[in-house]
């Protein structure tokens, strides 16, 4: 490590450098420095402008290719850890291994994902990655509402490293930890709801804007209506469901709360069965997907009861 800062003071000692690694620091070094960077540098260390160019390259667009991989990661160890995250641009957050899933939401939220945004797999979208080693999808976000909701719903996120303060600026004495007291901030409603209390989170949904949406179920909390119409808690977009579709609410005779088809719904499902009007309780940490009845994978979001001390 020693090294590796000797090596970025003797940069930031090299009046053509310096530009860059200033930028750096601030995270404002773009796609065009980081290749006038690697040019600037070429003659007098190959490695660390072949690293520039193969972080621009995969930053933009992800690679199956496990050799390229292979290779960007030996030159990262080659040019130094402290110096290729200083030109690392995202970190991972809410990371979706086995053991980070075990811990609270706050602590796997903080919890250090060693993987890099260059290096995940690629899927359909550009802004979805795959982490093979999890076997899940990382999503690119790019504002703070966006990573809140998809940290929420408990997806993997890769965010731009000037939002890991949650876009607050923290004042405090001693040792200051922004990304901490985001996610003192962003989970604190399931650290103080009472023992017992769950949400209904919506998991998926055509809509991303819904996704994280969660909703407090308690004796006396009121149902929770699911339709196409605004009038609902939970609206669903497109014509896949009715203007009133269902509900979700505490019905002692089905033993706590559950999920009901409205009468003029075409067919809802629960616990992977077909309901109408009777109420099917929903099971802690069940989905119910709230659809026509076809065929066709449903399109709109199953929607989780979770558990606030889980």
């Amino acid at each position: 490590m020693a090294q590796a800062q000797s090596r970025i003071s003797e940069y930031l000692s090299s009046e053509d450098e310096r530009p860059f690694i200033n930028k750096a620091y601030a995270r404002s070094l773009d796609d065009a420095g980081r290749l006038a960077y690697a040019e600037l540098i070429e003659g007098r260390d190959p490695a660390r402008a072949e690293w520039l160019r193969l972080e621009v390259a995969l930053h933009s667009r992800p690679t199956a290719d496990p050799a390229v991989i292979a290779r960007f990661i030996a030159l990262g160890r080659q040019i130094g850890f402290e110096y290729a995250n200083l030109l690392f641009r995202e970190v991972i957050m809410n990371c979706g291994s086995d053991s980070a899933k075990q811990e609270r939401p706050r602590v796997r939220f903080l919890f250090a994902c060693p993987k890099r945004w260059e290096t995940l797999a690629p899927s359909e979208s550009d802004s979805v990655r795959f982490c093979q080693q999890c076997k899940e999808q990382v999503y690119y976000c790019d504002t703070v509402k966006d990573a809140e909701t998809r940290a929420l719903a408990g997806q993997c996120i890769a965010i731009p490293k000037q939002l890991s303060d949650g876009g607050v600026e923290s004042h405090a004495m001693g040792r200051p930890d922004p990304t901490g007291d985001w996610a003192g901030r962003l989970f604190f409603g399931f650290r103080r709801a009472t023992a017992g209390s769950c949400y209904l989170v919506i998991r998926a949904s055509g809509d991303a804007a819904t996704v994280g949406q969660h909703h407090v179920l308690e004796a006396a909390s009121a149902p929770i209506t699911v339709g196409r119409g605004e009038h609902n808690a939970i609206v669903l977009g497109g014509d896949s469901a009715s203007r009133s579709h269902g509900r979700s609410e505490n019905a002692p005779t089905a033993g706590g709360w559950s999920t009901t088809a409205a009468p003029t719904a075409p067919g809802s499902t629960a616990n992977r069965s077909r309901r109408r009007r009777s109420p099917t309780a929903i099971a802690s940490g069940s989905a119910t997907p709230f659809s026509r009845w076809s065929t066709r994978p449903p399109p709109s979001p199953p929607i989780h009861r979770r558990s606030s001390t889980a």
